[in-house]
């Protein structure tokens, strides 16, 4: 009796804000598209399972989808992210030229920089918004080509031009990134990588004191998935908006997290000495972001 062989691998979805990340991963995942856009809040973790041929065998790679945060000036909670990850589907929108650069600007350097070379696949998003494309396969080509990677057979596509909404170019997309983690060797241009400085106890805005907030309380909460989701649920009953943080919307936010904290039978000695230490996290903000 044989048994199929079962890989698991980590995949990040990387890109700006409102590219589709998290309506690709659903389409591919359940077949569904839901056109209601909700920020991601830290990450969400959707696991797939595709059976690909290997050899004359096949192989069951479980793919853990990981939906990262899209806003910019989360450093922390992006490098925490990234640890681990085996593969990364870049998304920009095909109505949005500079989502495109952003991927080269900010998104792949960060990456690299927390994994190393690693299977990459673009998937240029929104094609069925016909009369507002700006850019299509010409131009993902041209960043593919910086960033290409040598697979065993030659025969696997690297950009996709995709929708979520009609599902184009989705499946094939997700499969060839599932590809690429089985039989490529990933060969990344150094002069690609860029290393991003921060300072790690500086937030000098209400965004950097909420990139570290996130990180601090999924390192010290029971696992990430159940962490990333907290956060989400505990943003949405605070009415906490992650586009626009205010110093006074964070501290809505940590007084939620400590009561989640608790719920969860954390010590309260423990919940207190969390809860003081992200009140002082806010407090670094200068005064002129304090006071929103």
């Amino acid at each position: 009796m044989t048994h199929q062989l079962k890989i698991m691998k980590k995949v990040a979805l990387i890109g700006d804000a409102a590219v589709g990340k998290t309506s690709l991963v659903r389409k591919f995942v359940l077949d569904e598209f839901d056109d209601k856009y909700i920020t991601t809040i830290g990450l969400k973790v959707t696991k797939k399972s595709v059976t690909l041929p290997y050899g004359k065998e096949s192989v069951e790679l479980i793919m853990m989808l990981w939906d990262i945060l899209g806003q910019k000036g989360f450093q922390r909670t992006h490098e925490r992210a990234f640890r681990g990850v085996d593969g990364a589907i870049c998304v920009a929108d095909v109505t949005r030229t500079e989502t495109l650069k952003s991927l080269e600007e900010y998104w792949i350097p960060n990456i690299i920089r927390a994994t190393g070379p690693i299977p990459i696949i673009f998937f240029a998003n929104k094609v069925d918004l016909e009369d507002q494309v700006q850019f299509g396969m010409r131009e993902l080509l041209s960043l593919e080509e910086r960033y290409k990677m040598k697979d065993a057979t030659g025969s696997f596509p690297q950009s996709f031009l995709t929708s979520a909404r009609t599902g184009a170019g989705v499946e094939e997309g997700f499969k060839s990134m599932g590809y690429y983690l089985l039989f490529t060797e990933p060969s990344v241009r150094d002069d690609k990588i860029v290393i991003m400085n921060h300072e790690e106890f500086s937030f000098e805005s209400p965004t950097e004191a909420l990139d570290a907030i996130t990180v601090d309380f999924i390192n010290r909460f029971f696992y990430e998935i159940a962490a990333s989701t907290a956060i989400q649920e505990s943003a949405a009953k605070v009415e906490f908006d992650i586009t626009n943080p205010t110093a006074n919307g964070l501290r809505a936010l940590v007084e939620e997290l400590a009561s989640v904290e608790k719920r969860a039978g954390r010590p309260d000695v423990l919940v207190t000495k969390n809860l003081e230490r992200r009140r002082k996290m806010i407090d670094s903000i200068p005064k002129m972001d304090t006071i929103k």
